[in-house]
């Protein structure tokens, strides 16, 4: 049985039907009823945890990690160890029966390796953090780029009035390009914001800081006009 001790996510619920393997619609997390004096006289298979639990107001990027991770690699089990379970507001998770350890081997490697380490996989949680960093930079990171650059600069100097001449599909390339710039002059990169499953947080200002004056900017945006990109750009 599950070591209610050894897991920080462990709590002590339990729930009278639940779908079966063939009908893997998730349950309402709210289904499930705190078990009152803790665990005592309850079979095990009446015991649940909820496990990688997460949505717009709670959880983080490792939680949904963990949430997929576990939902492709046990399926075989689902409906019969586990089930996925859904609350308000894009939550998310798995209730596990309390002894599924002891039901299926997999299982009991999977909770033994988030006991040792709470990231089942890095490399996942590496992919989709740049994925959000992306879809996070297209959203609205870029706008906020060009609107600090502006303010920065001054929306009435030089480098406006060539920058306002350039196409709406190169104005997003030359900021996609000086965003890369000056990330790496910067040394100072996106990053997940912690405790969110899909925040991101962009260094503007850092960036912005690391442009020498507004000539070199001119400099750039006509290199950029000469070969469609600043990769290469030397100053």
């Amino acid at each position: 049985m599950i070591d209610f001790a050894k897991h920080e996510f462990v709590g002590s619920y339990n729930h009278e039907s639940l779908p079966g393997p063939d009908d893997t619609d998730s349950v309402p997390m709210n289904a499930f009823q705190p078990v009152e004096g803790g665990r005592r006289g309850l079979p095990p298979d009446q015991q649940f945890v909820f496990f990688a639990v997460h949505g717009d107001y709670g959880g983080d990027i490792t939680d949904k990690v963990n949430y997929d991770y576990f939902i492709e690699n046990h399926a075989d089990t689902e409906g019969e160890l586990w089930w996925r379970v859904y609350a308000d507001y894009g939550g998310r998770g798995i209730a596990i029966r309390a002894d599924a350890d002891e039901q299926d081997e997999e299982i009991a490697e999977t909770l033994e390796r988030y006991a040792a380490y709470p990231i089942l996989d890095e490399d996942a949680e590496s992919n989709l953090e740049q994925e959000q960093h992306v879809e996070n930079w297209d959203d609205w990171a870029r706008a906020d780029f060009k609107r600090d650059l502006m303010e920065a600069l001054g929306d009435d100097g030089p480098f406006a009035a060539s920058f306002d001449e350039l196409s709406k599909e190169d104005e997003k390339k030359f900021l996609d390009e000086l965003s890369f710039q000056l990330m790496e002059r910067s040394e100072k990169y996106p990053e997940h914001e912690s405790g969110t499953v899909d925040a991101s947080r962009f260094p503007l200002e850092e960036w912005i800081e690391s442009i020498h004056d507004e000539a070199e900017l001119l400099v750039m945006l006509d290199y950029f006009r000469e070969h469609g990109k600043l990769r290469g750009f030397a100053g």
